[in-house]
């Protein structure tokens, strides 16, 4: 739910804050509903929806949408922050 919220408001030039607000309440809305009139009253067709959404991901490819090529052209900015040879470090050890 996250992710597709998210990828509606990429094209937004707002400060970071409204675009977590603009995410984030939406997600919590449809998530409450879907748990609230989905879920309790129909699990069988909860299932179902689950499987379906899943199938369409896999199937429509949200990697392909029309808004990835502008994470794709800002990788050479994610590159300077963050180098492409950058090895993850342990935290515990």
């Amino acid at each position: 739910m996250v992710f597709v919220f998210r990828l509606m408001n990429l094209t937004w030039e707002v400060s970071p804050f409204i675009k977590f607000i603009a995410t984030g309440i939406p997600a919590l809305v449809v998530s409450y509903l879907k748990s609230e009139y989905l879920i309790r009253r129909r699990p069988p067709l909860a299932v179902l929806s689950a499987v379906g959404v899943h199938i369409a991901l896999c199937i429509l490819d949200l990697r392909r949408t029309a808004l990835s090529h502008q994470i794709l052209d800002r990788q050479s900015l994610f590159n300077t922050i963050i180098p492409a040879e950058a090895r993850p470090v342990a935290l515990l050890q």
